[in-house]
């Protein structure tokens, strides 16, 4: 079955589609190929299918392929009991949360909304 994927920043800075540094963008691919630059913008429909992996960039940082010195990623899901603080939203079982925090300091946090649409 495939889906549309799209990634929509709903707590912090957004960023312009960039497949070189700092990425910023989203891509689908199944996990053996998935890319380490977006494909697509951030708040832009990306095709992908059954199994597809799904790779989140803003500002650098992102979901997969992270660097834990650089960064921390949290992931939330409709299953999940409570969502960070200032997030007003119910998840559905066809949407994911990403809170990616950076670890300079002043730390930025920045909280995507990955929403995954069956075509």
């Amino acid at each position: 079955m495939s889906a549309t994927v799209t990634a929509t920043v709903i707590q912090g800075s957004t960023c312009t589609f960039s497949s070189s540094q700092p990425h910023c963008g989203v891509s689908t691919a199944p996990d053996k190929d998935l890319p380490k630059a977006p494909e697509g913008a951030l708040d832009s429909p990306v095709d992908g299918d059954a199994g597809d992996g799904i790779v989140v960039s803003v500002n650098g940082l992102r979901n997969v392929y992270e660097n834990p010195k650089n960064q921390t990623v949290d992931v939330y899901t409709s299953d999940s009991g409570s969502l960070p603080p200032g997030i007003d939203i119910n998840l559905t079982n066809h949407q994911i949360l990403f809170v990616f925090t950076t670890k300079k300091t002043p730390a930025a946090s920045y909280s995507i909304l990955v929403t995954i649409t069956p075509k």
